[in-house]
């Protein structure tokens, strides 16, 4: 829909006008916080987010687009091993 696909890389957009909302919770939800390493602390969401986007950079793949797909299932799988 909108002129995203499942497969559109999260570096660019398929088309000009549009734009993609990630969030870390629904509007009747509480969002959670994380401090890791005893740091600042900051939503869990966004650390997932980073995490993702830095290990994608660093890693073997980092060749190949990181899509949208990837990035919110690689946040998920994250968020549920911190039991988020």
């Amino acid at each position: 829909g909108a002129g995203l696909e499942d497969d559109a890389p999260a570096t660019g957009y398929k088309d000009q006008d549009i734009g993609v909302l990630m969030s870390g919770c629904q509007s009747n939800e509480t969002s959670a916080d994380v401090r890791p390493h005893g740091g600042k602390p900051f939503g869990a969401f966004t650390n997932a987010i980073v995490t993702i986007v830095k290990e994608h950079k660093e890693g073997p793949n980092k060749m190949y687009p990181l899509t949208y797909r990837n990035l919110v299932l690689g946040a998920r799988a994250l968020l549920a091993k911190g039991n988020f």
